[in-house]
């Protein structure tokens, strides 16, 4: 996929620099800058009601020309309100995974900035909050808090 992604855009998923990175961190004015340019398109998809479901470092390109772009719209869904649990569990929001075989608890593109955040930690920290833990413990974690800070000393 990330070849696809190359010859189409010519750039390369944040989750790839993050991991050739020194200390698998990404300087902290390139993670102001890549969150800027994706809350502009999360702002458009709002705008056009669209809710991503998926945002993730490898779902944000980065071009050789510095654009941004939000990729893989697998996921995505239509409508200003979105019941659907789809999405990997480390980057989805609390009301998402409250949803969990249950589908009755009603959200909006809000889940998609809650992602975004997780995203910026795994810039900085070179891996996603409470990565260690299992799959249960994770879904507590993020549905219970408390919500995931910077552990690095150096931030």
């Amino acid at each position: 996929m990330l070849v696809f992604l190359w010859r189409r855009w010519n750039g390369v998923a944040v989750e790839d620099l993050i991991y050739t990175s020194e200390q698998y961190s990404l300087h902290e004015s390139w993670i102001a800058y890549i969150c800027k340019e994706v809350l502009k398109g999360l702002c458009h998809l709002e705008n056009k009601k669209v809710i991503h479901h998926d945002l993730r470092p490898q779902n944000i390109i980065l071009t050789t020309s510095a654009d941004v772009k939000i990729s893989d719209f697998s996921s995505a869904t239509i409508g200003e309100m979105s019941h659907s649990t789809s999405g990997r569990i480390p980057y989805l929001a609390p009301e998402v995974l409250a949803n969990f075989g249950k589908k009755t608890i009603w959200y909006n593109s809000k889940a998609d900035i809650w992602s975004l955040g997780i995203s910026a930690l795994q810039m900085a920290e070179g891996y996603y909050p409470f990565s260690r833990f299992p799959q249960q413990k994770l879904m507590k974690r993020i549905m219970h808090g408390p919500a995931p800070v910077l552990l690095w000393d150096k931030w």
